[in-house]
């Protein structure tokens, strides 16, 4: 008696269609980057924001960069070059937790992620982490005001509360109505002063004593 491997039967009889029907299945590829806020109209605080569509091409959600408030755009130098070779989000990560150690969670260093997609900089397509062609110009020149552009028109609120800033000091309460004016309200104050740090950040605002102003155009790292 000759014994067949089960196994390699069913292959050999699929492989040559015999005894078999193919049929076809959709395959669903969850989109993590739209989820988190790409035009989806997400809320970036756990469901507790508004609902709604973004603009095409903007995000409602903003996140900051690890090393801390006045930081995101030394975090961006550090950050952008890691994927110049199209790594996946696997080894991304991993050279991110090496750049920074104190980012422990696997989780966080993807929300990282999602701000660099985000502000366009890199997109993550077919398992490859990529530098958009603003994202290479950025690690080539490190020039502040791709940033500032990315924030105006990528980030939904951000032009509003550069706009309201130009009629004088504002508090965060007057800002957070900005907000809300636009469609955005969420149960903390979290994704404003996220927005305001990164404005911090890329030099135009300042904060003191609880009030924001716009800095001049000419002296951008006035504090």
């Amino acid at each position: 008696m000759t014994l067949i491997d089960g196994n390699l039967l069913v292959e050999l009889l699929a492989e040559h269609e015999i005894g078999v029907r193919r049929q076809s299945r959709p395959v669903l590829q969850l989109d993590e980057i739209t989820l988190a806020g790409g035009s989806g109209g997400d809320d970036g605080e756990g469901g507790t924001g508004t609902s709604g569509r973004s603009p095409p091409g903007m995000y409602r959600s903003l996140w900051p960069l690890p090393g801390g408030n006045q930081t995101y755009r030394t975090a961006l130098e550090r950050l952008l070059p890691l994927a110049a070779d199209q790594p996946t989000p696997t080894g991304f990560v991993r050279r991110l937790q090496h750049e920074f150690p104190q980012v422990e969670s696997v989780a966080t260093a993807k929300g990282y992620i999602r701000v660099l997609v985000a502000l366009g900089f890199v997109t993550v397509n077919s398992g490859q982490i990529s530098l958009t062609p603003d994202g290479r110009e950025f690690v080539e020149t490190q020039d502040i005001e791709l940033v500032r552009e990315a924030l105006r028109t990528r980030i939904v609120g951000v032009k509003e509360l550069v706009d309201e800033l130009e009629h004088g000091t504002r508090t965060m309460e007057q800002l957070q109505q900005v907000l809300t004016d636009v469609g955005l309200a969420w149960e903390t104050s979290a994704q404003l002063g996220w927005r305001l740090h990164w404005l911090e950040s890329v030099g135009l605002v300042a904060a003191e004593n609880g009030l924001y102003r716009l800095l001049p155009a000419d002296r951008p790292n006035e504090l």
